[in-house]
């Protein structure tokens, strides 16, 4: 049996990337999120909002019988308020650090110790992004929490090179997505962000990328991680 961990599987990749596992009944899925529309023999539900660290901190990962394969996938993110530094609320700022940042590192912290000498094939994937190296105005907090995403990644590889029984550490950014964060950004005054019209021609285009498609290409990776020359990569077409 193989086991996987999502974050954020309420809507959006993580929901496609569950949807796509569930179909091998070979997989266990747990999703983690705030809401849930998935109801599969295979998917268990935990209820959790990861901008709570109190809640985050008490999680405990399973213990497993005779896994063939173990992934966390790390794959919900918020935006925030799109906003230029000194218009932002402390709460906002707290949120977006602690769920795509804090909130991971305290996952990959608690799962590595809980399955650290387990010796079947092990995988932590994190959601990165392109703003984890293109600095965008008014995205202050989301490029910030990203790019430290991707160097804890960029650690970790080096830290499992010296594991007797390593995980494989991934960052992969899946590119611009068709999902509500893109809604959230053509909805944004321009006064807010001035690349919104960038965001709105990439739909107006047909250039967003399909959820559908990045999440086949995730499965795919947890499928043949071998096959990955780079574990820090963006998806492309």
């Amino acid at each position: 049996m193989n086991y996987i961990y999502i974050t954020g599987t309420g809507k959006g990749i993580g929901a496609s990337i569950a949807r796509e596992l569930l179909k091998d009944k070979d997989n266990r899925v747990f999703g983690i999120s705030r809401e849930n529309e998935i109801e599969a023999s295979n998917f268990s539900f935990n209820k959790v909002d990861l901008a709570e660290l109190h809640i985050v901190e008490r999680m405990k990962f399973k213990a497993l019988e005779n896994p063939s394969k173990i992934v966390l996938i790390n794959n919900a993110g918020m935006l925030g308020d799109i906003n230029y530094m000194g218009k932002l609320t402390s709460h906002e700022i707290q949120q977006v650090y602690n769920v795509n940042l804090v909130a991971p590192t305290l996952l990959i912290n608690q799962f590595i110790e809980r399955y650290r000498d387990i010796a079947c094939q092990k995988i932590i994937i994190n959601i990165s992004s392109g703003a984890s190296t293109n600095p965008y105005e008014a995205w202050s907090t989301y490029c910030a929490s990203k790019a430290g995403l991707e160097m804890l990644s960029r650690v970790l590889i080096k830290e499992e090179e010296k594991q007797v029984h390593p995980f494989n550490i991934f960052s992969i950014a899946p590119g611009v997505v068709d999902t509500n964060m893109q809604e959230q950004i053509r909805a944004t005054p321009i006064e807010n962000f001035p690349h919104k019209e960038k965001f709105i021609d990439l739909k107006k285009n047909d250039q967003l990328f399909d959820r559908d498609f990045v999440a086949s290409k995730i499965v795919e990776i947890i499928a043949h991680p071998s096959r990955v020359i780079d574990p820090i990569f963006r998806i492309t077409k």
